[in-house]
């Protein structure tokens, strides 16, 4: 790539030394053509008409070729082929104009006789001779390394003349070998040499499968140990706990109750019996059952004026000789506010009922 960018600078400074010396020349040419005129030399005034052609030539030659070039990546004017044709073109008409203006221009511009004339036609004709053989001389370089180029590596690549110039990878083949070479000589800066140690190959641990019981083992051992037909504790703990539905009373009732259960019934009459016994709320549950359903079961409840009205039955006087019963007194609990004094109310009156 380093010999790539050298050829496509040198390129573009080749194109730029070629518009600026032949625009001098052109313009150095028509300053001495009046002057060899006038000093009545036709010869070096042919030499000057074909110096105003060759600069005017090249100039329309060169700068076309450039924008071309700046433009178009794959312009035919890129070809290697293309460029070695127009450069040794150029080349041969600055080489016959150099040759001229070398042997005629100085020999007779510099006489006194046309000093006499005019002062300045020893100057149009050096300043003309200086630039014709400046882009002579660099036309004639690129030529030379162009082709030869392009001659060796038709070797290795016979396409290189239909190459684009300033983008095909010239000498390329020669970086590789320095590189190939470069890379098996011992670099100079670590002369001394680092003798690490050789690996040694390691044996992966065997860790012992048996040493720990696994999780699923342990369970399989205390399954194993169990008999399908006997029935563990909590099972037993929950058929022995009766099923009652003291659920649904506050906490403090449902206290009196079991406290009333552990002293047990004594021999009074058949109403302090059902009173405390733990059957009590089963039956008037399921007496308001029979009555009719809860609120809570018939939700929605039906419009109260949409109702046809109960007949009232007249309530049955209770007899007067009760017999007497003894009071149980059960032990005060904690006031738990309006839900305690409205349930113990309730009571009661379950109980006439």
């Amino acid at each position: 790539m380093g010999t790539t960018f050298i050829v496509y600078l040198y390129r573009y400074y080749l194109f730029a030394i070629t518009i600026v010396s032949n625009a001098i020349i052109c313009s150095a040419a028509a300053w001495n053509l009046p002057i060899a005129q006038s000093a009545n030399l036709p010869t070096q005034s042919h030499v000057d008409i074909y110096m105003i052609f060759l600069g005017a030539f090249s100039l329309l030659v060169v700068i076309p070729l450039v924008f071309t070039d700046a433009f178009f990546q794959r312009a035919i004017t890129g070809h290697v082929w293309v460029e070695c044709l127009w450069i040794d073109f150029l080349w041969l008409l600055h080489i016959v104009g150099s040759v001229l203006v070398t042997t005629l221009l100085p020999r007779d511009m510099c006489t006194p006789q046309v000093k006499s004339v005019d002062g300045n036609s020893c100057v149009s004709s050096k300043l003309i001779l200086a630039f014709s053989w400046i882009c002579t001389i660099n036309l004639f370089i690129y030529l030379i390394f162009l082709v030869a180029s392009a001659i060796l590596h038709h070797k290795r690549d016979s396409s290189v003349w239909g190459a684009q110039v300033r983008s095909y990878p010239w000498y390329l083949h020669l970086y590789r070998h320095r590189l190939a070479s470069g890379a098996s000589l011992p670099d100079p800066l670590h002369r001394h040499q680092v003798h690490l140690p050789a690996p040694q190959p390691r044996r992966p641990i065997q860790l012992p499968t048996q040493a720990v019981p696994s999780s699923m083992h342990a369970i399989e051992h205390t399954l194993g140990q169990q008999r399908p037909g006997s029935p563990t504790t909590e099972s037993r703990m929950l058929e022995a706990r009766p099923t009652t539905l003291t659920s649904l009373y506050p906490l403090h009732i449902q206290a009196a109750w079991e406290a009333a259960e552990d002293s047990g019934p004594s021999s009074g009459s058949e109403g302090s019996a059902n009173l405390h016994s733990p059957t009590f709320p089963q039956q008037h549950l399921r007496r308001s059952i029979a009555d009719g359903p809860l609120p809570l079961w018939n939700w929605p409840r039906a419009d109260i004026m949409s109702l046809p009205s109960r007949p009232t039955a007249a309530r049955k006087k209770s007899p007067t000789a009760a017999p007497s019963s003894p009071v149980v007194e059960h032990p005060r609990e904690p006031e738990l506010g309006l839900s305690h004094s409205v349930s113990t109310s309730v009571l009661p009156t379950e109980f006439h009922v």
